[in-house]
């Protein structure tokens, strides 16, 4: 591959299969509006790499492997420095960055968003393009999110993700009222009718593994505050749970919980509840507590951080809410 005619589209750590998948297959399952023989195409032309090694169209991708796809089209280039956006740094070393994303900041280009993403931000902070995804956040989810700065540190930390050594824990407001605590294990998968949307799907449909551990913290009479733990880490994996739980999460427009699913038809009422949605673009979802070894020191590390302003403000309005509904 000529990488001065080259450049790079989309950088993509596997982490949505379980078992080995052709390349050509787990692209076009991934990237629905790009058929497969296109795909099939970029292969033969060498525009695609796995773990940096060029490939046939029979090649099978693994959990934890890092794809590369490049494109001759300059103007489609991804790692553009952009700095305008600042990350928010909360711990940093020659081998790894943690950043505080917040909501709305998607994390690497993609399809239609080239250069103001995090990723972007992070190019331009650090200089160069030596950043290497090990884990992901939604757009609209925000909170702790680890980079590397070496494809050694990135390989033994998705090693350590992808044998659970590493634990996520999230906090969510939720509609509906909680159990004290609990499993939600149910297989998750890209829907047939929707590739871009995920839901429950059984493992005879192509369904992955995941479990979300959760406990209440704090139960109004119509929503929830909620702590989750991952022991899977699959896409959109604990806004599927919270809505095959039926208990949406609050803000989340793809998952049903972006409008006043339940209370009391009293105005107050009503235009209280529409106050939390306005804080919230997308789902009221904050990964607030990470710990994983250092990828060189093997030191344990543990990072977490308060709830962001909109989040605060939410509770603040449920817990008046709640004051006036038991008056």
């Amino acid at each position: 591959m000529k990488e001065d005619q080259l450049y790079l589209l989309a950088s993509i750590l596997v982490q949505d299969i379980r078992d080995p998948l052709r390349i050509d297959t787990y692209l076009s399952q991934r990237y629905p509006e790009t058929g497969r023989t296109q795909f099939q195409k970029q292969i033969a032309n060498k525009w695609i790499l796995i773990n940096n090694h060029e490939i046939d169209k029979g090649a099978k991708v693994h959990p934890n492997d890092h794809i590369l796809i490049f494109t001759p089209y300059k103007s489609k280039t991804a790692w553009l420095p952009n700095p305008t956006i600042t990350p928010e740094i909360v711990f940093e070393d020659e081998h790894i960055i943690v950043i505080n994303k917040p909501s709305g900041l998607q994390v690497h280009p993609a399809s239609g968003n080239h250069d103001n993403t995090l990723i972007n931000g992070l190019v331009a902070y650090l200089g160069n393009t030596d950043i290497h995804i090990v884990h992901r956040l939604d757009k609209f989810t925000s909170g702790l999110i680890v980079f590397t700065k070496t494809e050694i540190a990135r390989d033994r930390l998705s090693e350590a993700f992808s044998k659970k050594l590493a634990q996520r824990k999230y906090r969510a407001l939720v509609w509906g009222e909680m159990q004290e605590e609990g499993t939600i294990n149910e297989a998750i998968g890209r829907l047939p009718e929707n590739q871009q949307r995920f839901g429950p799907l059984s493992k005879f449909d192509g369904g992955k593994s995941a479990i979300t551990h959760f406990k209440c913290l704090r139960s109004y009479s119509f929503q929830s505050l909620i702590e989750c733990e991952l022991e899977t880490g699959r896409t959109h994996q604990i806004r599927v749970h919270m809505q095959f739980n039926k208990t949406p999460i609050i803000g989340d427009f793809e998952y049903g919980g972006n409008k006043i699913l339940i209370g009391i038809r009293e105005d107050w009422y009503l235009e209280s509840m529409q106050e939390v949605l306005d804080l919230f673009k997308g789902q009221a979802l904050c990964a607030f507590d990470l710990s994983f070894s250092h990828p060189s020191s093997k030191k344990e590390l543990h990072f977490s951080i308060e709830l962001p302003e909109n989040f605060k403000s939410a509770v603040e309005l449920l817990d008046k809410i709640e004051g006036r509904l038991r008056e």
